[in-house]
């Protein structure tokens, strides 16, 4: 109950902050702008990921958007970056995690530097090596803050590189070990995984504006 009592606080938290933002942004722009990015390291990870923002036509400085991620692997050095979980046998999959994300442009919408927050949810299915056969699936949800920069490589500003990076704190809040019970405790046989709930990341996007 009180997971479900703090997840629902932080879909309420960024509901009013992307209605707020809205609200502030009275000017006429013109046009509605589009935008449609790849993540290069869910590709890494075997999968693929990426994003797809909007920016209203009366925002100055604000985006918004979903994300999304599919069929992604953790590579080993990554699990075994918590001593909790080195060496241990684990294998670590999102089936597949989508979110809502909103970022503020400190110059002009789409451009430059930007601060922004992202709420995320996944499905991560998670194996032990010592337990073949047995799996968790386990749903995580993230909040996080970020920021990066927007920067057009050419004269016509349509494709576009946005590095970035950000912080974010995650928990469990469902999961099934069979399809027939809920088990949101991260163990396969007598062993359970470390979830760290501080959560850094970093990456490059590449993205076109239309």
């Amino acid at each position: 109950m009180k997971t479900k009592i703090k997840f629902l606080v932080l879909v309420l938290i960024l509901g009013i902050t992307i209605g707020h933002a809205t609200a502030q942004e009275v000017k006429q722009k013109g046009t509605n702008e589009f935008m449609v990015e790849i993540d290069p390291i869910p590709i890494i990870m075997g999968g693929f990921g990426g994003h797809f923002g909007w920016s209203p036509k009366k925002s100055e400085h604000f985006t918004f958007g979903l994300s999304f991620i599919a069929q992604a692997t953790y590579p080993k050095a990554f699990i075994d970056l918590y001593d909790q979980n080195k060496e241990m046998g684990w294998g670590v999959k999102i089936n597949q995690g989508m979110g809502l994300w909103t970022h503020y442009y400190f110059d002009q919408r789409n451009q430059g530097w930007f601060v922004g927050l992202q709420l995320f949810t996944q499905e991560m299915e998670i194996t032990n090596e010592n337990f073949p056969g047995e799996t968790d699936r386990t749903n995580t949800i993230l909040i996080a803050a970020q920021g990066g920069y927007l920067w057009y490589p050419f004269k016509k500003k349509k494709l576009y590189l946005r590095p970035w990076a950000g912080l974010g704190y995650q928990s469990v809040v469902s999961g099934s070990f069979d399809p027939d019970s809920v088990d949101p405790d991260l163990e396969v046989g007598d062993l359970e995984y470390y979830l760290a709930p501080v959560m850094p990341f970093a990456t490059v996007h590449f993205g076109y504006r239309f």
